[in-house]
């Protein structure tokens, strides 16, 4: 019994220890974490102090053991108390000073005077065991009374708790009543009752208990915790059967037990330098067979959030990134999620889309910026769960628990969020089987989260500098407008103002009309070309063949260069598709079709070659090309830069008998191959001909 209890009072010491500096170096400032630090060093104070007098040589040494260990004994309730309530989120000023006084008043009296421990004397078959003083009665008492403060509280708070907290609780009771029953078999010696300390090893499942309660939400699941810890002492078996057939084999040969366990050391060291070389490589294979078979429900979900922020990055729809964002999300988590987003000029923040476990389930529509969530997520700048903010204090209690309440069950809530600026927030609900969220998935969500705010942003810019480009055409599309229809307007408004005074004149009655005409339509050619130009041209998309696009756009002009010297010739690849659409393309190889035509000189010949060919670089996804060349006179320089902007044009604009010659049509070409994620190039040399490359590529962009 001796030896029992020194072993556990050391298990119990240590164990204390660990987990009280575990805590305190990982979150020491967060409730409920510095209390369980005060509870457990309290702890690791009273174990030592028994380790020490188990060891004892004499009665002296003994007495002096047992005092100090009963005064460390005493401040276990109120630290345990403290703990409870913080635990809670309940508010005790008095209660809780006032315990650790009193706890204070009895360590103090225990340590100095005999009213507590006032000798120690031998029961078997321990030789020092203490007897109590005048006051261990109340000692026993207050112990007891403030101890029962702490489990009331901790009773109190599992009405209208969640499932989460409630498992929570749940820990702690356990634990606490296995601790303190396993703890109080150490009494009934000090009043002569011949029980031994049977339990005391329950202490350390006790502290155990109660840190998991902290940490069950954060850190681990028992489920994980219990596999993998079973499964690496399961792999650990054969080495532990090595290292004893090591030491019975050195024991055989060499008959003697100093010299075994001198030899038995040094194969051991041997034996250990060769397991950290050989061991990592096996733990990783080992991990990954537990990933892929008994832990595989712990990893998939998180699997599921790596691959879903990898996914959403390649998207360009918001709306389809929120409900991809919510769908997977809440079916790796198995809970119900919605995402709230700010638009540009909103006020609040709409849900823009939600994934319910339960088809009865409601969430708001909306949540407006003096939320407790928003706030929060704001302030946090990370994933955090609920109950545990509104363990801060009462008013954010209240007010955290209230929003928790609106949404049903708002367990975590992840600030969606990038580069400094706040978009909104995805709001989690408890999972299903009470399961709850670790360290490792809130973490995932955060990154999630960003990787949102990060399409958000991107979105937000390609809307600014799409209006801004829209504003900058508006302004040129105005100039160029001006410029063009001076000319008519100002030929219709001179034959206007002569004719009154030519009224009795045929012929200029008759001139008069076909310049009107002529004007008038070159007006309505120029407005033709301008709509053209700035419709929305968001058209359907589908597999086309780029060859067959080019063929029927020559079909389509050759019938204007029929009386001309003007050739055109065809290099068509047969394995040209490309997503798109027919009609715009086509209208694409028209214009520049007509450029080339155009650039010839009256009467002069030419060759126009289209071809269509696909091209493949190292690195780039493949494209089809269409090119259209001539070799008549090109383009000056100066022009080349501005070749592709309204009413930029080589050609003379004050020719009012044809509606070529405004500049638009490789404006309109540059839309629409924009329009197809393409790109278009032009390569010209005066006096040599030019060239237009447009490029498209092969696989769908669409999102």
């Amino acid at each position: 019994m001796i030896l029992y209890c020194i072993l556990s009072a050391a298990i119990n010491t240590v164990t204390s220890l660990l987990l009280g500096f575990a805590v305190l170096l990982r979150r020491r400032t967060a409730n409920p974490n510095l209390s369980f630090v005060c509870f457990a060093f309290s702890v690791a104070a009273w174990s030592g102090f028994y380790l020490l007098w188990q060891l004892s040589a004499d009665a002296a040494e003994a007495l002096t053991w047992t005092r100090l260990l009963s005064a460390a004994a005493i401040l276990v309730p109120p630290a345990y108390m403290h703990f409870a309530f913080r635990l809670t989120g309940g508010s005790a000023a008095r209660a809780i000073p006032s315990a650790y006084a009193v706890g204070i008043l009895f360590a103090i009296s225990a340590v100095s005077t005999d009213w507590i421990v006032s000798r120690v004397a031998p029961s078997a078959p321990f030789p020092f065991w203490p007897r109590g003083g005048v006051l261990y009665g109340l000692y026993v008492g207050y112990f007891l009374v403030v101890i029962a403060m702490g489990l009331h509280r901790l009773f109190n708070a599992r009405r209208g708790a969640s499932h989460a907290r409630k498992s929570q609780i749940h820990y702690v009771l356990g634990g606490t009543a296995l601790g303190f029953i396993g703890g109080a078999t150490n009494f009934p010696m000090w009043f002569e009752i011949d029980v031994p300390p049977i339990g005391n090893g329950l202490v350390a499942v006790y502290v155990i208990g109660v840190w998991y309660a902290i940490f069950r939400f954060r850190l681990l699941e028992v489920n994980y915790l219990v596999t993998k810890t079973a499964a690496y002492a399961f792999a650990a078996l054969p080495f532990a059967l090595l290292y004893a057939l090591v030491f019975f084999g050195i024991y055989l040969v060499t008959q003697d037990v100093l010299r075994s366990i001198t030899a038995w050391l040094v194969c051991a060291f041997l034996l250990s330098f060769l397991a950290v070389i050989v061991l990592p490589p096996f733990r990783r294979r080992m991990d990954g067979v537990l990933e892929r078979t008994l832990l595989k429900p712990f990893f998939s979900g998180r699997s599921t959030l790596v691959d879903l922020a990898h996914e959403i990055g390649g998207m360009r729809d918001e709306n389809a990134i929120f409900e991809r964002t919510v769908m997977r999300t809440g079916q790796a988590l198995r809970t119900s999620c919605a995402v709230y987003v700010r638009g540009d000029l909103e006020t609040v923040f709409r849900m823009r889309a939600k994934f319910l476990m339960r088809p009865e389930q409601t969430m708001p529509n909306a949540i407006d910026e003096g939320s407790a969530f928003v706030q929060e997520a704001r302030h946090h700048g990370r994933a955090f769960v609920v109950d545990e903010v509104a363990l801060n204090g009462p008013d954010d209690r209240l007010a955290m628990l209230e929003e928790k309440r609106a949404f049903g069950s708002g367990e975590v809530v992840v600030p969606v969020q990038a580069t400094g600026k706040f978009y909104g927030l995805l709001v989690l609900g408890a999972r299903d089987r009470s399961r709850v969220y670790t360290d490792d998935e809130l973490s995932l969500l955060d990154a999630l989260c960003i990787q949102v705010g990060l399409q958000i942003r991107a979105r937000q810019m390609e809307r600014r500098v799409n209006q801004t480009e829209k504003l900058i055409s508006l302004g040129t599309l105005a100039a160029g407008l001006a410029h063009e229809m001076r000319n008519p307007l100002v030929s219709i408004k001179t034959f206007a103002a002569l004719l009154e005074e030519n009224q009795g004149d045929p012929d200029f009655k008759r001139e008069f009309a076909a310049t009107m005409m002529r004007d008038v339509n070159r007006i309505e050619s120029i407005i033709e070309n301008v709509a053209a130009f700035a419709k929305d041209r968001t058209v359907a998309f589908s597999w086309i063949r780029l060859d067959e696009v080019a063929r029927s756009a020559c079909e389509l002009v050759r019938p204007s260069i029929a009386s001309s010297q003007v050739e055109i010739r065809l290099e068509l690849a047969r394995e040209s598709l490309v997503y798109g659409n027919s009609n715009q393309l086509t209208q694409v190889v028209v214009n520049l079709l007509d450029n080339a035509v155009q650039s010839y000189r009256d009467g002069q010949s030419g060759i126009v070659a289209v071809r269509v060919q696909k091209r493949e670089q190292p690195g780039a996804s493949p494209t089809m090309e269409l090119s259209v060349a001539d070799d008549g006179p090109g383009i000056p320089p100066e022009v080349l830069p501005v070749m592709f902007e309204p009413f930029a044009t080589t050609k003379a604009t004050g020719d009012r008998t044809r509606k070529e010659g405004m500049g638009l049509g490789l404006a309109i070409v540059k839309h629409i191959v924009n329009g197809h994620n393409g790109v278009i190039r032009v390569d010209s040399t005066p006096g040599r001909g030019t060239t237009f490359t447009v490029a498209i590529p092969c696989e769908s962009t669409e999102t």
